[in-house]
């Protein structure tokens, strides 16, 4: 700061290596008589004296001693004089006229200092400056930077997915969240129908294609699958959302914002637009158009790309419905108030009221459903390489997005459906076991905490639950009699849980730990239900009622 002042002084008031400390005396006529008496000590004394007209003229004389006089005519008269004594006093008598006094001081500069000192003492105090605010600057950026960072992973979700309208992008520059690549070939790429036809066979759902130079996509266009395979005649271009798309087999292939293309070979309409893009098909060369860049033949820094979105869906935490916290917390207390009322309404009625044909319609649907579930579970995550080592299965593995993700949150949807169960053992008044309600009370909130913490064990708790439901419900359904397979199944189940979860734990898994936890607990507790239900382990510690007889 000290620095940066001097600089203004500097810029502000010039050096000047020669001055000298004077006293101006001002003058003028006025009616009355006045004495003034001045002591003035060091200090050169200049005397101006003027009348009323407006007329200056100043001469400065230097001397070792200085002296200064300014003379004027008589319309206008300055006189300037410099004394200077170790100690002066100075007494005078005016008559009619008065004497005003001013100081003025300068100062000489250390014969030191020289001009390259100065300018280097400016550049220094500048670069500091410069210094001072790319600091400052910086952190300023660094703090925005940190904030970003926490608020986009505070939650601990990935980002959801881009959804891209059927239209022309140009210098799309946002990160493609969702979207996979599948074909990436310089523009030299001899691109043939062939080729078209086999991204298509990957492909499904909506896909983008796109012209990249230095790994920066210039031009791209979305559209529907349909448009690999399309079959259009010379310069006749079909419309998909609000792009023109063709493909002419031995021609070329692209898009176009306008209906008008002129497939000379590529597009060459509009040699100024930077919306359209086009392909050589069918031909021994590669090449062609990116925009307003053509020919690009034998060019390998332009790129063309192919990327399809797989799958739309991805579970963002207190974004997807019916997940956040506060509606577990509401349907958990409605699902308890409405079982005690339905408990106080039938135990108020002598029959039972009829819905098993509807309990066993509804048994046989979640048990489809169960079975369905537990092939697509294994299909997908063979699909995604689930299967290639024990660590990416049960431990460490990228957070599940597209239909793998979607068939997760299905699953913990089912378990709100299973509630049904629980109204519908209630009207056949039928007795209510403390294991039953139990689990499905607390079903929906375990499965919850592993989609919102993310764990990394969700297959084998899926795949081991939904095969015990294939089994479970067409058997309650009157479908089969598989009782010793359900035991069976449910003791594995349980094992898979608790084991799997304490695994998690110990390995340093992927997923929250208090999902971790919380699932371990419940698989706790579940254990507990069902070792009394099935083997009344619990129930031989529990004295029984004395019955009490009456004469």
């Amino acid at each position: 700061m000290f620095r940066f002042l001097i600089l203004v002084n500097l810029i502000c008031f010039p050096v000047s290596c020669q001055t000298t400390e004077d006293t101006s005396i001002f003058i003028p006529e006025i009616s009355t008589s006045q004495s003034w008496q001045q002591d003035t000590t060091e200090q050169p004394l200049i005397e101006l004296g003027t009348d009323t007209a407006a007329t200056h003229v100043w001469q400065q004389e230097t001397t070792e001693q200085p002296l200064l006089e300014l003379s004027t005519n008589t319309d206008a008269t300055h006189s300037w004089q410099g004394q200077t004594t170790e100690e002066i006093l100075v007494e005078r008598n005016f008559t009619s006229t008065v004497t005003t006094t001013t100081t003025a001081t300068s100062s000489t500069c250390p014969p030191s200092i020289t001009p390259d000192m100065l300018e280097a003492a400016k550049r220094e105090i500048i670069d500091s400056i410069y210094l001072a605010i790319s600091r400052q600057v910086t952190g300023r950026l660094e703090a925005i930077e940190e904030r970003l960072s926490a608020l986009s992973c505070s939650s601990g979700s990935p980002s959801p997915p881009i959804q891209l309208a059927w239209q022309i992008y140009e210098n799309l520059q946002i990160k493609l969240n969702g979207w996979l690549l599948v074909f990436d070939q310089p523009y030299s790429h001899r691109t043939r129908t062939e080729d078209l036809n086999q991204i298509a066979g990957i492909c499904r759902n909506d896909v983008l294609v796109a012209a990249s130079f230095n790994k920066t996509i210039s031009v791209a266009a979305v559209g529907p699958a349909k448009i690999l395979t399309l079959n259009t005649t010379w310069n006749r271009p079909e419309q998909f959302g609000q792009v023109y798309w063709y493909r002419t087999n031995g021609k070329s292939f692209g898009f176009s914002p306008l209906s008008t293309i002129r497939q000379t070979s590529g597009d060459n309409e509009d040699l100024s637009s930077s919306l359209r893009l086009s392909w050589i098909l069918d031909q021994n060369t590669g090449g062609y158009r990116a925009g307003t860049t053509r020919l690009l033949t034998n060019d390998s820094i332009w790129r063309k790309l192919n990327m399809w979105h797989p799958d739309d869906f991805m579970f963002v935490t207190d974004r997807t419905p019916l997940t956040s916290l506060s509606f577990l917390i509401f349907i958990s207390i409605a699902h308890f108030v409405i079982t005690r009322i339905l408990e106080i309404y039938m135990s108020s009625r002598s029959k039972s009221i009829n819905v098993r044909r509807f309990q066993r319609f509804n048994n046989n649907i979640i048990g489809i459903y169960s079975a369905t579930t537990f092939l697509a579970i294994n299909v997908l995550a063979y699909r995604d390489g689930r299967f290639s080592s024990w660590n990416r299965l049960v431990c460490h593995r990228p957070t599940p997005t597209g239909t793998y993700a979607f068939v997760w949150y299905i699953f913990y949807l089912s378990k709100l459906w299973e509630f049904m169960d629980v109204y519908l053992v209630i009207l056949n008044k039928t007795p209510v076991l403390p294991h039953f309600r139990w689990h499905h009370q607390t079903t929906p909130s375990v499965v919850l905490a592993g989609l919102r913490g993310d764990i990394s064990y969700e297959w084998p708790i899926l795949a081991s639950n939904t095969l015990l439901h294939t089994f479970m419900y067409p058997h309650f359904a009157g479908l089969w009699n598989v009782h010793k397979v359900l035991v069976i199944l449910g003791a594995w189940q349980l094992l898979v849980g608790i084991g799997i979860s304490i695994y998690a734990l110990i390995a340093g898994c992927g997923g929250s730990f208090y999902a971790q936890i919380w699932g371990l607990f419940m698989c706790i507790t579940y254990a507990i239900g069902y070792l009394n239900e099935h083997f009344h382990l619990f129930d031989r510690w529990i004295p029984s009622r004395p019955t009490i007889k009456t004469s």
